[in-house]
């Protein structure tokens, strides 16, 4: 099956700067009547969680608005990308956009989209 990619035109980097990595949870926690609970990794490794923010000028934007909702359901189909500072591809899911801020800069708008984002990286 063919993933998805990223939309063609649309800046793909993160602003270095505003990268930052969750450590996943990986472990099973039973609660139990008596004494400590119950602890076991859990089964599938869980995905690399990457956070940022992307520069879009205007018609950037808009392209990657209607990608989200139309080529990738606001998230919910995998689509293929690169970790940042890398070029191999990777299976990924996207949550919805935490925040959009607008900004003129060159007497021209610009977006920066802060986005969360699930690298599957055993999948590749």
């Amino acid at each position: 099956m063919t993933l998805e990619t990223w939309p063609a035109g649309v800046n793909d980097e993160f602003l270095l700067d505003s990268v930052s990595e969750e450590e996943p949870d990986a472990v099973e926690r039973t609660q139990v009547d008596e004494g400590p609970e119950l602890t076991r990794l859990k089964d599938a490794k869980p995905p690399r969680r990457i956070s940022g923010d992307i520069l879009m000028v205007s018609s950037e934007y808009e392209i990657f608005r209607a990608w989200f909702v139309n080529n990738i359901a606001r998230g919910a189909v995998r689509f293929s990308w690169h970790l940042p500072g890398e070029d191999t591809l990777y299976p990924v899911l996207m949550m919805p956009p935490k925040r959009r801020s607008m900004n003129t800069v060159d007497g021209g708008p610009l977006w920066r989209v802060s986005l969360t984002v699930d690298f599957y990286v055993d999948e590749a």
